[in-house]
């Protein structure tokens, strides 16, 4: 069974909703229908209060749509497209298929969300007022004051200066202007996410032990710690790999004229041939000592096991030059991976910037010496050179 459902599409822009939603709208209902009505309505029937505090849930999913909304059209302007707007239990979320591309782009997107909210928590704030002064009807009253309430308080959380809320990308985007660095000002910001959280989480367990009883509000504060923490983990790795995407050129991990191999070698004698470090370097595959008819790397071809190593020749198991991406040597990795469609078996082939002459391969396996996973605190280890081959010259945004 599918934990996303398919609502259609508003501005072009896919709308999913998450099952989660189904408890945060049955605890709003609840909230709404026994809790705050009753206080102010005693005497209405539970079927007007339910039809209330369901219309009111809807308008705050609606809000919700509308502040992922605001960030997803503004990316737009910016040349940022939206994938798809999800809602779920904690809200919901504009996936962007990149990064904001410039500090101003990274501000306006960050801040559509929270001027969105702000705007509807006027609008209902107003309607709320119109009604208490012309029709007094206090089941619409409660409803209107309430969503004016919630779209308010959404709009100021979400400013504070921790990723991944709205204000830690209004943070990064003024720490990006000053450096001019975006994914250590994202690192930065997502370290205070990485604080907040923690500090949220902590604040709930002392506060829910002191008081010795399970309070909504405290563990609504747990559970909001908890997800910063989770979310702020991602994006610090995010950054910290990024960062060294956009610091890492093709030169430095290519293997420069890799040594060919013959075609007519099985798998088993190519296997047996492979140098010492060498399982992730890509290497041509020749015919007659001609231009290269594909290209193959070890750690490829070992994936074939049993007796069909011993007689399939390795020219079944290449990849056609055809099918090899192809890379400038003074391209970034970051550069490389934004622009073309990587695989999990990907040989990029280089070349020279001047002459255009091919001068070295690179492998997903030499690639992914630089997606290595960060400590708590975003720090990376340094490159093993080694990994890449034996002959060395000197890498999906969303707004919440």
């Amino acid at each position: 069974m599918p934990t996303t459902l398919k609502a259609g599409r508003l501005a072009g822009i896919p709308i999913e909703i998450n099952v989660s939603v189904l408890g945060v709208a049955f605890f709003v209902v609840w909230t709404i229908a026994f809790q705050i009505l009753p206080r102010v309505e005693p005497e209405a029937a539970v079927g007007l209060r339910l039809l209330a505090a369901i219309t009111c849930a809807l308008l705050f999913f609606v809000s919700i749509l509308g502040h992922e909304l605001g960030h997803a059209l503004v990316a737009r302007r910016h040349g940022v497209q939206a994938t798809a707007i999800t809602l779920w239990l904690l809200g919901g979320v504009a996936k962007l298929v990149r990064q904001a591309p410039n500090p101003k782009a990274e501000f306006q997107i960050a801040a559509a969300g929270p001027l969105a909210s702000a705007l509807l928590g006027i609008g209902f704030g107003a309607l709320a007022a119109l009604n208490s002064r012309f029709l007094d009807w206090r089941l619409t009253f409660v409803v209107m004051a309430w969503l004016g309430a919630v779209n308010l308080l959404l709009a100021v959380s979400n400013l504070l200066p921790a990723a991944p809320l709205d204000g830690g990308r209004v943070l990064t985007a003024a720490i990006w202007k000053r450096i001019g660095d975006a994914e250590k000002a994202r690192l930065i910001s997502a370290r205070c996410g990485l604080i907040l959280g923690a500090g949220l989480s902590v604040a709930a367990v002392i506060a829910l032990v002191w008081q010795r009883s399970l309070t909504f509000g405290w563990i609504s504060t747990f559970v909001m710690g908890v997800f910063l923490l989770v979310a702020a983990r991602a994006e610090i790795a995010g950054a910290a790999i990024r960062g060294r995407m956009a610091r890492t050129l093709i030169s430095q991990l290519m293997t420069t004229h890799p040594k060919p191999v013959q075609d007519s070698q099985t798998i088993d004698q190519f296997l047996l041939t492979t140098p010492p470090g060498g399982f992730n370097v890509a290497q041509p595959v020749l015919r007659w000592d001609h231009r290269p008819i594909g290209y193959i790397v070890p750690a490829h071809a070992a994936e074939i096991t049993g007796a069909e190593r011993s007689w399939s020749d390795i020219s079944s198991v290449m990849i056609r030059p055809d099918h090899a991406a192809r890379a400038w040597s003074n391209e970034t990795v970051e550069q490389v991976v934004d622009r073309l469609d990587l695989d999990t078996k990907a040989v990029i082939v280089v070349h020279d910037p001047v002459t255009g002459s091919e001068i070295g391969t690179m492998s997903d396996g030499q690639l992914r010496t630089v997606l290595v996973y960060p400590d708590t605190w975003g720090r990376l280890p340094e490159m093993d050179a080694a990994s890449s081959g034996p002959h060395q010259s000197p890498l999906v945004g969303q707004q919440g």
